[in-house]
């Protein structure tokens, strides 16, 4: 489970990844249930014997971290496919416009897309300002499409500021992948 492919935006070989990491955390609960009924069995009827608990101890270990790294590997498909199901990009503004009164529409820019319940996805977002900078103020939130808006892409130019922090993110971003996958860090 330590490496991890390129994820691409086909969203049929993420639902086989995702079928497979669940059967393999399912098999992690059930040795660490196994582990742990071991652990605490025949604990009071008889002595154990001296290496006995440090074995049971270690075996239960196992299981534990085991069990971490299937729910941090699902957590992160689960997050691939949200990203791929999006039609925007992470970095990208958007112009939220509600159905009901198109006049109130909001300038956001997505920060990150995130897994929203079994198969759907939600844009964490912080609000712009007309001249295009973030708001100072304002905490980000999260927009979750539905029929109540509709999401354009906003071509407004944004600030130099914040041309620049997305730039930097995206960098950061494909760095912290490429070292997730094993590939060497450019010069």
């Amino acid at each position: 489970m330590e490496e991890r492919t390129v994820l691409s935006r086909d969203t049929a070989s993420l639902k086989v990844q995702i079928a497979a990491v669940k059967k393999e955390l399912s098999a992690a609960r059930r040795s660490w249930s196994a582990a742990y009924s071991r652990s605490i069995s025949d604990y009071r009827r008889r002595r154990p014997v001296p290496g006995e608990n440090r074995l049971r101890s270690s075996r239960f270990d196992q299981a534990c971290e085991l069990q971490k790294q299937a729910e941090e590997e699902l957590r992160y498909l689960y997050r691939a496919r949200a990203i791929a199901m999006s039609p925007f990009e992470i970095y990208v503004q958007i112009l939220v416009v509600p159905i009901a009164e198109p006049s109130r529409a909001n300038r956001y820019l997505i920060v990150d897309i995130e897994p929203r319940g079994r198969s759907g996805y939600c844009y964490r977002v912080q609000e712009l300002t007309k001249k295009g900078k973030l708001w100072e103020r304002r905490f980000g939130g999260w927009v979750h499409p539905n029929s109540m808006i509709r999401i354009e892409p906003c071509t407004l130019p944004l600030a130099p500021d914040v041309v620049s922090f997305c730039e930097y993110a995206r960098q950061n971003e494909e760095r912290e992948r490429d070292t997730r996958i094993g590939r060497p860090k450019p010069g």
